[in-house]
C-alpha cells in the first residue's frame, strides 16, 4: 500500500486533469459559474483561503491522532475514545460562541491567527506525549485547545471573504468557507498519513511515524499563523447598500410621467 502502488499516481494525474479541465471551463466557457475566478483578486481572500485550509488540515491531523494513539497505543475501548472526546465537543460549542463575541472586539485576522495558535499548542501538546500518559496530563488541555481552532477560524474567515469580494459573490465565498473544511479535514490526514507511512521503520516505530505526522500539523498550522498576520487584511466595508447588483431587468425600470 501506499506510493508504492501504480494506481496511486493514476488517481493523481486523473485528479489534476479534472481540476485543470474545472479551471478551464469556469474561466473560459461557463455562463454563470460556480466559482468565479474574479474573486480570487480581491484583497485578502486568496490568503485568507490558504490560512483556512492550513489550519482545518492541522485540526484533522490532531483529531485523528490523538484517537488512533489512544486506541493502539494505550488500548482504550471505543467507547473510553468516545468518552475522550466529549471535551471537544463541550469546549467546541463554547467556542463557537465565544468566537461571535471577540469577533465584534478583535480584527478577523488575529482571531484567525488564534485560531492556528490554538491548532500548534494542540498538536504540540499531543506531539510531545509519553507514549502512555494518563488522560488527563496532555490529551485533555489538548483538546481544550483545539476547540478553539476550528471555531475561530470558520467565524473569521466568513467575516473576511464576505467584506472582501463583491456582494453578489458573498454566498459563494461563504460556501467555500465551508468547502475548505471539509476539503481540509480529509486532505491534512492523507499528506499526514504519508510522513507517518515513510517515517515510522517500516511499522517498527509506530509512536515515531504518529510525532512525525503530528509535527508536520504543527508546521501547517504555524504558517497559517503567518499568513493570517502578514498578508489578511480585512477589507473595511464603505459600501452603501446593494450597490454592485446587476443591472435592471428590462422592462422594470420607472417611468416619469411628462
Amino acid at each position: 500500500m501506499g506510493w508504492d502502488e501504480p494506481y496511486e499516481y493514476a488517481l493523481l494525474i486523473v485528479s489534476i486533469f479534472h481540476f485543470t479541465a474545472f479551471i478551464i471551463w469556469e474561466w473560459k466557457y461557463a455562463k454563470e459559474p460556480i466559482l468565479p475566478l474574479d474573486i480570487w483578486v480581491a484583497p485578502s481572500f486568496a490568503a485568507m483561503v490558504t490560512a483556512t485550509l492550513f489550519i482545518f488540515m492541522a485540526v484533522g491531523i490532531g483529531i485523528w491522532y490523538i484517537a488512533i494513539w489512544n486506541s493502539q497505543i494505550r488500548g482504550y475501548t471505543m467507547l473510553a475514545n468516545g468518552a475522550a472526546y466529549a471535551t471537544l465537543a463541550v469546549c467546541g460549542a463554547l467556542a463557537a460562541v465565544a468566537s461571535g463575541k471577540f469577533i465584534r472586539y478583535i480584527p478577523a485576522e488575529y482571531i484567525m491567527a488564534t485560531g492556528g495558535l490554538a491548532s500548534a499548542v494542540s498538536l504540540t501538546l499531543a506531539a510531545t506525549q509519553p507514549a502512555q500518559q494518563t488522560y488527563w496530563a496532555q490529551t485533555f488541555p489538548a483538546l481544550i485547545v483545539m476547540a478553539l481552532g476550528p471555531d475561530f477560524t470558520f467565524t473569521a474567515a466568513q467575516i473576511i471573504s464576505s467584506n472582501a469580494v463583491k456582494r453578489k459573490h458573498q454566498g459563494i465565498a461563504g460556501s467555500l468557507v465551508g468547502t475548505l473544511a471539509s476539503y481540509g479535514l480529509s486532505t491534512g490526514l492523507g499528506f499526514a498519513s504519508t510522513v507517518e507511512a515513510y517515517t515510522n521503520d517500516g511499522g517498527g516505530d509506530i509512536v515515531g511515524g504518529f510525532k512525525h505526522a503530528l509535527y508536520f500539523g504543527i508546521g501547517l498550522a504555524t504558517a497559517s499563523i503567518l499568513i493570517s498576520i502578514v498578508l489578511v487584511r480585512i477589507p473595511k466595508d464603505t459600501r452603501d447598500g446593494w450597490d454592485e447588483d446587476e443591472e435592471a431587468v428590462p422592462g422594470t425600470e420607472s417611468k416619469v410621467e411628462t
